[in-house]
């Protein structure tokens, strides 16, 4: 007969895999309904060995392609290529691009000026591609893109055809990497309507000393780039901006959202001072992490008013969101360890002599976990007319800390109450898989000692 020792290892390893899905179940739970991961891209290879000395590229008309013997005819099926070339230049400008209609691409070009890396002003819109490219040291800025032409229908454009990108992009500019200058991408073409649409994706831009990305321009997408160790992340103006999956870390803000109806969605801020601010109108923010921001994860502004801070992670800030602003709805999120209040809905400020607000805040189905720890409550409220539940299902939020208090009291003067807190996590729910081990267990355990003990 086998000792007891023997008896017990199979019953210690279906135990010690029981508690291992209960603690994956809980790792993974912050990335179910709708809290996403922001995965960190690959740009494309730059080619070293290919690059040939030049001097600067000054373009001021379309001639001016053929005449410095780029290959291509300048139209969207071959356009002009301004590609290989290593740049390094007491010039203002190392390519400056004026008044044209062609299409044309830069492509793995290294670039070092005296002010300006790329300079392209006054193009037809849907003309240009800046791809594959380092532009470094420059002492004003790295990549710039002021106005341009709307494209009309032929045959009343400059050019008769059609244009090189999707007719709403202005120019597309992609996979650079713009690193120590004083700013990094600086676009400047209009706010009014859709048509000042601009492209940004899979850039690297660090070490720049103001900021990293400034953007006036409506209608834009701004996706996968990664935004390092600026003075200053990401500062978008415009309306109708869809910002998604960028990673901003270690900047003193990460983005500053100043654009109206607007997507920011899926981006990663960590380790700035300031996550992300917002100075937006009817915009929703959902599913980004705001994590070890050294002061607030986000920050919302006293002109922001009807925005959705949703299925978001902010945790590990010195405070989770500070706001003031109108009409601000927060549900499904996860506030998490920071060290003081998850939200703050700041005290009046005067400005100009006049008092600001926190407004008519809504504030319901959030978790609220482990926040202000050396404190009585996780948010402080010294709003006018916050709601910390839904109206219609007289449901509020859950607070870790809660016991068996029937009311969870906030901060604040006010006395403020959520008096209707969840009694389970809103977003930490247990998912399937979970409930599948919890059943395969207790059915399987039962059945084991049984015939254990028979033996």
């Amino acid at each position: 007969m086998r000792d007891a020792t023997t008896r017990i290892k199979p019953i210690f390893l279906i135990l010690l895999i029981f508690l291992s899905s209960i603690f994956i179940t809980y790792s993974v739970s912050s990335n179910q309904n709708g809290i996403k991961t922001t995965q960190i891209h690959q740009t494309e290879t730059f080619n070293f060995d290919s690059l040939v000395s030049s001097g600067p590229i000054l373009i001021s008309s379309d001639d001016n392609f053929t005449d410095y013997g780029f290959s291509g005819l300048g139209t969207p099926e071959e356009p002009y290529l301004i590609e290989n070339l290593d740049i390094n230049t007491s010039s203002s400008v190392g390519i400056s691009i004026n008044s044209t209609s062609k299409s044309f691409i830069i492509r793995n070009c290294q670039i070092d000026a005296e002010k300006i890396g790329i300079w392209i002003i006054s193009i037809v819109q849907g003309t240009a591609q800046i791809v594959n490219n380092i532009v470094k040291n420059n002492n004003a800025t790295g990549i710039s893109l002021l106005d341009y032409y709307p494209r009309v229908p032929a045959p009343e454009n400059m050019t008769g055809e059609e244009p090189l990108l999707d007719d709403k992009y202005v120019a597309k500019i992609s996979a650079n990497v713009v690193s120590n200058n004083t700013y990094g991408i600086h676009i400047a073409i209009g706010i009014i309507g859709n048509n000042s649409a601009v492209l940004i994706e899979k850039n690297t831009c660090e070490f720049n000393q103001h900021r990293a990305i400034e953007l006036i321009a409506s209608g834009s997408v701004i996706r996968e780039n990664q935004i390092n160790f600026n003075a200053g992340g990401m500062h978008l103006f415009g309306s109708n901006l869809t910002i998604s999956n960028n990673i901003c870390s270690n900047n003193d803000f990460g983005m500053i959202i100043s654009a109206d109806f607007s997507e920011i969605s899926n981006n990663y801020c960590a380790n700035n001072e300031i996550g992300i601010g917002i100075n937006s109108y009817h915009s929703i923010f959902s599913n980004n992490t705001c994590t070890k921001n050294s002061l607030y994860g986000f920050e919302i502004y006293k002109a922001s008013s009807y925005i959705n801070i949703t299925y978001n992670e902010i945790s590990e800030n010195l405070y989770g969101i500070k706001a003031i602003g109108y009409f601000v709805t927060y549900n499904y999120n996860i506030f998490e360890r920071n060290t003081l209040y998850a939200i703050l809905l700041n005290l009046t400020i005067i400005f100009e002599t006049q008092e600001y607000h926190a407004y008519k805040h809504i504030i319901h189905h959030n978790d609220f976990i482990k926040n202000n720890k050396n404190g009585k409550s996780q948010a402080f409220d010294e709003g006018f007319n916050t709601t910390w539940y839904d109206k219609t299902t007289l449901e509020g939020n859950y607070w870790d800390d809660l016991r068996r208090r029937a009311e969870y009291p906030l901060d604040g003067p006010f006395n403020t109450i959520d008096p209707y807190p969840l009694k389970n996590p809103a977003v930490y729910v247990k998912t399937s898989f979970s409930t599948f081990w919890i059943l395969l267990v207790a059915l399987v355990i039962p059945i084991f000692v049984r015939r254990k003990l028979k033996n």
